[in-house]
């Protein structure tokens, strides 16, 4: 098969990833590369226009802007033209066979590319943020609820195939009028060849956070919860995000901002080293970072939200009231004491892990293009 993948963020090497989208993007573009000619569409950072990355052909288009969520409003709706009409010109040119829109500024570009064609639509998506567009970013985001709504009256006029990362995402996307038969669970993954490694845990009992320092990230509860905990503990923070200067002020020593790794080992070696990884979140549509964590084998504490239960099939760690510090510094000091309970969540997480193999999710996508 001949297939375009187009994604706002993609990253230039393995090691450059910052994202869950990102990470699905390349790691499925990786495997089907194997055995199938794939484009990737992508925005442009200011090198390469053009190259090739683990058999994959990358192109990037549009404008030069730099990862955002909330900013480059401009920059990001010139890319999601200018990547439809060039996905376009190669359905015509290169007989395309599937065209896959994997993030949001990429499925007006998906529909773009196969209108009046032959080539299939697919569009994978992570989070459904209608009714909430304004509180997880700012008053701007009335334009991206806009957004949001039409690009699903589209899919559901169109009979658009989607891949939903998770069963909550797919309820939510039934919800707003998406048939069931036109959605399709393919769950994100790890790479379970890159936590082969072997380290040893921090001398002291250490939290770990990895992800985009956002509001609705909740990365203060985390903080707040530090603060309420007697014992020694450290706590290590990796990302970055518009929320990370304010948080900064608000630390006790014990929290460290470690900010962007540029090798995602080194993320990983945080996670491995740490003794309890914590996500405060309330917004997820999959939650990769928690994912990543059970392929550390390390115990976590997250906010108890339907995408985290269905990731960690409610197992491996435990689940604190979402936007309750007292809760969280309750459950962090619980699996700190119990060492028998710490233990348990190691040996489920063992058992979890084997259901996110990429190379059985990209077989998923691949069948799923073939029929």
């Amino acid at each position: 098969m001949n297939i375009i993948l187009i994604t706002e963020f993609f990253p230039e090497s393995s090691t450059d990833i910052t994202g869950g989208i990102e990470s699905r993007a390349y790691n499925v573009a990786k495997e089907l590369a194997k055995k199938h000619t794939v484009y990737v569409l992508t925005s442009y950072k200011g090198k390469k226009r053009q190259y090739k990355l683990e058999g994959i052909n990358v192109l990037r288009v549009g404008p030069k802007y730099p990862y955002t969520q909330t900013g480059h409003l401009t920059q990001r709706m010139l890319f999601s033209a200018v990547a439809g009409l060039k996905a376009r010109a190669l359905v015509n040119k290169r007989q395309i066979h599937v065209v896959e829109g994997c993030s949001f500024f990429a499925y007006p570009s998906a529909f773009i590319a196969t209108v009046f064609n032959k080539a299939k639509r697919f569009l994978t998506y992570h989070e459904v943020w209608i009714g909430s567009w304004i509180k997880n970013t700012n008053f701007l985001g009335i334009i991206g609820e806009l957004f949001e709504r039409k690009v699903l009256f589209l899919s559901k006029l169109t009979n658009t195939n989607i891949i939903a990362v998770s069963d909550f995402t797919k309820q939510l996307l039934v919800k707003h009028g998406i048939k069931n038969k036109n959605i399709h669970v393919i769950h994100n993954g790890v790479d379970l060849e890159e936590y082969k490694f072997k380290t040893t845990k921090y001398k002291k009992p250490t939290i770990c956070f990895t992800g985009r320092i956002t509001e609705h990230k909740r990365v203060i509860d985390l903080i707040k919860a530090v603060k309420l905990i007697k014992q020694p503990i450290q706590c290590k923070i990796v990302g970055l995000g518009p929320a990370k200067a304010e948080l900064e002020k608000q630390a006790p020593k014990n929290v460290e901002f470690l900010g962007f790794l540029d090798e995602h080992k080194d993320v990983l070696k945080v996670m491995k080293k740490s003794h309890i990884f914590c996500s405060p979140s309330v917004v997820e549509g999959f939650g990769i970072t928690l994912l990543e964590a059970i392929a550390c084998q390390t115990p976590f504490v997250c906010s108890d939200i339907p995408p985290y239960k269905e990731v960690s099939k409610d197992k491996g760690g435990l689940f604190f009231k979402p936007k309750n510090p007292q809760d969280l510094a309750l459950k962090l000091s619980q699996l700190f004491k119990d060492k028998k309970l710490y233990n348990k969540c190691t040996k489920e997480q063992k058992e979890i892990i084997k259901h996110y193999n990429w190379k059985n999710i990209s077989y998923q996508v691949e069948k799923l293009y073939s029929k």
